[in-house]
């Protein structure tokens, strides 16, 4: 991913290539999520024996990684002028979450190295250059980086496990949402009475625009913490 292994000079020109290996796992992977991809079903979408990918892979693994690489789009612009790290940390978390559910099963990938691949790297950059002039440390501006990635990352894996188990019996994530709702206010009355107040309070399904309004109540509260955070390291330069 970096260039830095070198391309060998002699020998039978390959059959394959690497983008070709990891643009069939992709397919399969968006059309059948991450569970559909295996070295046998990735060569048989390539017409070729699962043996000959090692010669460009070494595991299922390093092409898991190298499937979220290929699909990471361009890092958003950090802020800029007068937008205020605010904004860009905003349109960082969102463009991640639009990643997120463009290509669901990369939420189905496990984590084993921190970021370590050049999109990644280009994602870290963008966010550390948002918080450009914060007064933060270093530690801080990744610690901030990690926490919005953990936060865009966990939400759109929610939301696909809700969505799977709506489509699961024949349902929308709203419809879900709202049987769950009329269900659980049927049986918690007389045990659980706050969560009942809150659940049935009127005012609750007017303030309620699904899921996204979720995500940016989060993500606002987040940033009002760093934001406080920010402040108090100003007040006292």
């Amino acid at each position: 991913m970096w260039g830095l292994r070198p391309r060998p000079g002699r020998g039978p020109r390959p059959s394959l290539t690497l983008d070709q290996i990891v643009a069939a796992a992709v397919a399969l992977a968006d059309a059948g999520g991450i569970e559909a991809v295996s070295m046998s079903k990735v060569a048989q979408a390539l017409g070729t024996a699962p043996m000959s990918l090692y010669r460009y892979v070494d595991s299922k693994d390093e092409l898991f990684m190298l499937m979220v690489d290929s699909v990471g789009t361009q890092a958003p612009t950090p802020a800029t002028g007068d937008e205020g790290w605010r904004v860009g940390l905003r349109r960082w978390a969102e463009s991640y979450l639009d990643l997120l559910h463009s290509h669901t099963w990369i939420v189905r990938v496990p984590i084993s190295t921190p970021p370590i691949t050049p999109r990644q790297i280009a994602w870290l950059e963008s966010g550390l250059q948002s918080l450009k002039g914060t007064g933060l440390t270093s530690f801080e501006k990744i610690s901030t980086v990690t926490m919005l990635s953990s936060y865009v990352r966990a939400w759109a894996q929610l939301t696909d496990d809700i969505s799977r188990a709506a489509a699961a019996v024949g349902s929308t994530p709203e419809q879900a949402m709202e049987q769950y709702l009329r269900t659980l206010v049927s049986l918690i009355a007389d045990r659980f009475p706050e969560a009942y107040a809150a659940m049935s309070d009127p005012g609750m399904a007017a303030e309620d625009e699904g899921m996204d309004a979720d995500f940016t109540f989060g993500l606002n509260r987040q940033l009002d913490g760093l934001e406080s955070l920010i402040r108090s390291r100003e007040s006292n330069a």
